[in-house]
């Protein structure tokens, strides 16, 4: 039985962490012990998420993976410092792996497509503009990662895919749709770059009136295949390099430290 700790950064919209909910269920039924502990906002934080998963049992490590959609200062900063208190509170005869974020990757992009296409939108149609809106964030480099995935995004067909952002940055969604539309394009659609439901979503669908907007990707009703896989994939990753700097062999204490069961 694989462990996974997602670490997500919470909200008090009871709609996120009831998305998040949905999720471990999701990978309960795929075989997985999954829980999710949060920065702020919500509980339970991560220290109670991963005394829970601790208590399930397993041989295997428990493998953190920040439900973050690109490298920034949570992942950087508040992700360790979260993780570091965990272990100090499990003490040493339990492991915590720390996983890369979920974005950029090319699962992300085939999940917006998926929601979108619940909007009757095709994917690559040339008639039609995507609004990439996200959260937000004042670091240009992570704004640089949402852009050069926006730009190879466009190249599969789109009229074209531009960022857009909730906060913290420029252009918000309402421009965005609106250069969109200048720039000659039929439709606009805005894809989700938000994992959950919460304030920031709905700031940009209150923000463009009559737009369609797909879901995020994870919410209380459901939650979108390919990121189950993605979640899944990043742990995996994190066990095969533990398993990998310790010459295949697995540490102490645990009898497999092979990638995660599909």
């Amino acid at each position: 039985m694989s462990r996974l700790l997602l670490v997500a950064h919470g909200s008090r919209d009871p709609r996120y962490a009831a998305s998040y909910e949905t999720l471990c269920a999701q990978l309960h039924r795929q075989g997985h012990a999954a829980r999710v502990g949060h920065l702020g906002l919500c509980g339970p934080d991560v220290v109670e998420a991963a005394r829970l998963l601790a208590r399930q049992g397993g041989d295997e490590p428990i493998v953190a993976v920040p439900m973050f959609l690109n490298h920034g200062y949570h992942v950087a900063h508040d992700v360790p410092a979260a993780v570091a208190e965990a272990r100090a509170a499990l003490g040493a005869h339990e492991r915590i792996l720390v996983a890369e974020p979920l974005g950029p990757d090319r699962l992300l992009i085939e999940a917006m497509e998926s929601r979108l296409r619940e909007l009757g939108v095709w994917p690559g149609d040339p008639e039609t503009a995507v609004v990439l809106a996200s959260a937000g964030t004042s670091d240009a480099a992570a704004r640089g990662v949402l852009e050069a995935a926006a730009a190879r995004w466009a190249r599969t067909g789109w009229h074209s895919v531009s960022p857009a952002y909730a906060a913290a940055a420029e252009p918000d969604a309402a421009r965005a749709v609106a250069g969109a539309r200048a720039a000659g394009a039929r439709d606009v659609v805005i894809a989700s770059y938000f994992l959950a439901p919460g304030l920031l979503a709905d700031r940009v669908a209150n923000g463009t009136p009559g737009v369609r907007m797909a879901a995020p990707l994870a919410t209380p009703a459901d939650v979108d295949p390919a990121l189950l896989r993605l979640v899944v994939a990043r742990a995996g990753a994190a066990l095969r390099r533990n398993a990998g700097s310790h010459g295949g062999r697995p540490r102490p204490g645990a009898r497999n430290g092979s990638a995660l069961r599909r």
